[in-house]
């Protein structure tokens, strides 16, 4: 959630309200919703080395040492660049998004260095690097690998590089090239060609004397989806109303929301009016999103973000439901909180405000879906 840049436009408020706004807080403005897929591989899955995605990024270092290289050796006093790279064990891990949701993907980190070598005297440059690789468009049944090389900023330490400069006598202009040119080695994400399909995803970690590999599952022709009961295979979420909460936790007087909301991987956008605190706002009845029925073992995650015109804020909450509470049928409500910094009375220094934002109330129905046991 972003809210670094919010400014209260009502900063006259009293340590009890704060206390009083943290009691009602909604979710924890830091909590994700829950990874929904791919699968883990099957046992007969297949699989790529990693040493492939290694050989790849080392072809892609290469050519940004190389162009340094020739860089350099126009500038006087000739230097040269060289690197190595450590390899860590790669791991599965989920997106952090609070907004949308969340899914898993393979990491394989990398600790890449690069020394500057000239006239018998060098300088390092560190840069921490992954190869990322994702089965995107998984829940369609019809996933394809995409592999995206991620090389963060390189650390480029200027004092190391001054006390060599001073000591080889470099004249200031040339120092200041080559300074130039070590700080820019390439960063940035750089797509890798894939495109393998896949229905799932996952990673070996094998032992030294071996290969680790990335693993997934080729589609099947047809991807049945398997409901509860043959009667209902896609089910809607309906936004009933919308309303905004009435407890003093306003950014402005006026605020203007846009709400969007995923039900799984379905998703709607509705603009929602200016509105006071207190004031509620029924949508059109065409405010309904579907998606498919989770599978008995599955559940249905619903997200709520909620941004406002003029403002760089989005509050975002989400809620679960399983088999055993019917994936939520009913009328349900989700609060989107609202949170920002204050100061409290003889301090300087801040303290967080969480306060409820808006409610929505849902209708989320599952056509032709019996009552199972523990409908909330």
């Amino acid at each position: 959630m972003s809210i670094e840049n919010i400014t209260k436009t009502t900063v006259s408020r009293t340590l009890a309200l704060a206390v009083a706004a943290a009691i009602f807080s909604a979710a924890p403005s830091n909590a994700q919703p829950p990874p929904q897929g791919p699968a883990p591989p099957s046992p007969n899955a297949n699989g790529i080395e990693t040493a492939w995605y290694t050989g790849i990024l080392g072809s892609q270092v290469n050519q940004a040492v190389a162009a340094k290289n020739q860089k350099l050796s126009g500038i006087e006093k000739l230097g040269s660049l060289t690197w190595s790279a450590d390899t860590i064990s790669p791991y599965t891990v989920p997106t952090l998004y609070n907004d949308r949701p969340n899914e898993f993907y393979v990491d394989i980190p990398y600790n890449l260095a690069y020394k500057y070598t000239i006239l018998g005297q060098s300088v390092t440059i560190s840069q921490s690097a992954d190869i990322q690789v994702f089965c995107e468009g998984w829940q369609t049944g019809a996933g394809v690998l995409t592999v995206n090389a991620v090389l963060q900023m390189p650390f480029f330490d200027t004092d190391q590089f001054s006390v060599i400069a001073d000591a080889l006598q470099l004249p200031s202009l040339v120092a200041s090239q080559v300074q130039s040119e070590l700080q820019s080695i390439t960063w940035g994400t750089f797509p890798i060609p894939a495109g393998q399909a896949c229905s799932s995803l996952g990673v070996t970690r094998a032992a030294p004397s071996q290969q680790n590999s990335v693993l997934f599952d080729t589609p099947q022709p047809t991807r049945p989806v398997p409901p509860v009961v043959t009667q209902a295979t896609t089910m809607s979420v309906r936004v009933l109303k919308v309303t905004r909460m009435a407890n003093g936790g306003e950014y402005q007087a006026l605020e203007t929301p846009r709400l969007s909301l995923w039900a799984f991987y379905s998703n709607l956008q509705l603009d929602l009016p200016p509105m006071v605190e207190g004031q509620t706002y029924t949508p059109t009845t065409n405010a309904v999103v579907q998606t498919r029925v989770p599978s008995a073992n599955g559940e249905l995650v619903l997200i709520a973000a909620m941004t406002y015109d003029g403002l760089g804020q989005e509050d975002c909450t989400y809620a679960v439901f399983g088999y055993s509470a019917n994936f939520g049928s009913g009328t349900q409500n989700l609060i989107t909180p609202k949170s920002w910094a204050e100061l409290i009375p003889n301090s300087t220094r801040p303290i967080w405000v969480y306060a409820n934002g808006y409610q929505l109330t849902l209708q989320i129905s599952l056509p032709g879906l019996p009552t199972l046991p523990g409908n909330l």
